[in-house]
């Protein structure tokens, strides 16, 4: 048996001494236990009297505490440090969720003290904060550098480095330590769905599941959909995600503006499985406006209930989604575009038909391969003999 420890990039949220996670990364943990034995995942605690428990609320995977043992850590600080340089000491291999604060905290710590390193990467710091931080300046530029440092210092340090998508696998490349990770899933073979999507004039039924943050361009998909409202193309827009307060009533005001408030509807977090696909199901369009990633999941989820998509030309995505092929894709930033595409996808029932197969195809390819994202870590750490498992 492994004594694996997680630094976990979420927050667990306990409810009548219960903990919850967020589904994916819930899921994955427990995939984890099964196969290197328990696992001490540590990560913030949040509870119903924490003034953040808004934002975890919806959180629905159950942690079975014989396989997950959580650890509650502090956001940031001295602290946290403390807490986990303690919690640390016993461990056979840490695995750190990249970009967070715990992770390089847990991966310089778990190197000073000898001890394997997974460093998993997700996104480029520096662009995150860059496009998460909407009043920019040079303060914020700063901030970029320094977590541009922190990533690559972690990454350094990684015996193993897991990365999203082919532009961070391109940036880190090394064959004995760098690998592109499986997509994470919560939908299995069984629940894909190949089908027709027919429009109708009256309402088009758009889809974005992401969360309410700025790097998302959350805000551009809405000036898009009054940009179709005035070429009389009538738009419902499902946004489903959450965030924090002060930008979920940024983008309420900006609904509320642009006279959008009867066509959008904030659903907040959507954890449970088969609720999320019969959204993906009730629509026509799924876009991602996002303005920075590293291959987000939430489209092979879109392609596995035959939507065509329209997403931005950032991160990973040009180098995995062809233009035309399983996508539209199209500038960040730039509304003019998104209506465009939108309206041409609505429209063209061919070019419609043709990205819903294409799309529909490739997740099939997906989410048929047997391989998990927990049996890739699982071999590659047997192959590397970091540890024995």
């Amino acid at each position: 048996m492994t004594r694996m420890i997680i630094l976990g990039r979420g927050t667990a949220v306990k409810r009548d001494e219960t903990l919850y996670f967020q589904a994916l990364d819930g899921a994955y943990v427990s995939e984890l236990a099964e196969r290197f034995g328990p696992i001490n995942l540590l990560c913030p605690v949040v509870d119903h009297q924490d003034p953040q428990y808004g934002l975890y609320s919806g959180y629905s995977y159950e942690l079975d505490p014989e396989k997950v043992k959580v650890k509650a850590i502090p956001r940031v600080g001295l602290r946290q440090w403390r807490t986990i340089w303690r919690e640390i000491g016993d461990a056979d291999i840490v695995f750190g969720f990249m970009p967070t604060f715990q992770s390089v905290a847990g991966i310089m710590i778990s190197f000073l003290r000898g001890i394997p390193r997974i460093v998993y990467l997700g996104s480029e710091w520096k662009k995150a904060v860059i496009t998460t931080r909407i009043d920019g300046g040079l303060r914020v530029q700063i901030r970029a550098r320094a977590y541009d440092i922190l990533e690559k210092l972690c990454m350094s340090l990684g015996d193993l480095r897991m990365v999203t998508g082919p532009e961070l696998f391109n940036k880190y490349c090394d064959e004995k330590r760098t690998f592109m990770t499986v997509s994470f899933r919560q939908i299995s073979e069984k629940q894909l769905l190949k089908r027709e999507i027919n429009i109708s004039d009256a309402c088009v039924r758009i889809l974005c599941v992401a969360s309410l943050i700025p790097r998302k361009g959350i805000n551009y998909l809405l000036t898009a959909c009054a940009l179709l409202r005035d070429q009389s193309i009538h738009c419902q827009l499902t946004l489903v995600g959450t965030g924090e307060e002060h930008y979920v009533s940024q983008l309420q005001s900006q609904i509320k503006s642009l006279d959008l408030s009867a066509s959008v509807k904030l659903t907040g977090y959507v954890g449970e499985t088969s609720s999320l696909l019969e959204i993906y199901r009730e629509s026509d369009i799924f876009v991602l406006p996002t303005l920075h990633e590293g291959y987000p999941r939430v489209l092979d989820e879109a392609m596995s209930q035959s939507l065509p998509i329209v997403t931005t030309l950032v991160g990973g995505i040009p180098s995995t989604l062809t233009h035309g092929e399983e996508a539209l894709l199209v500038a960040p930033e730039d509304p003019e575009a998104l209506s465009s595409a939108i309206k041409l996808i609505v429209h063209d029932a061919t070019i419609r038909n043709h990205l819903s197969m294409m799309g529909f195809l490739r997740a099939s390819d997906v989410f048929v391969d047997n391989v998990n994202a927990a049996s890739q870590i699982h071999d590659l750490v047997k192959a590397s003999k970091l540890v024995d498992v």
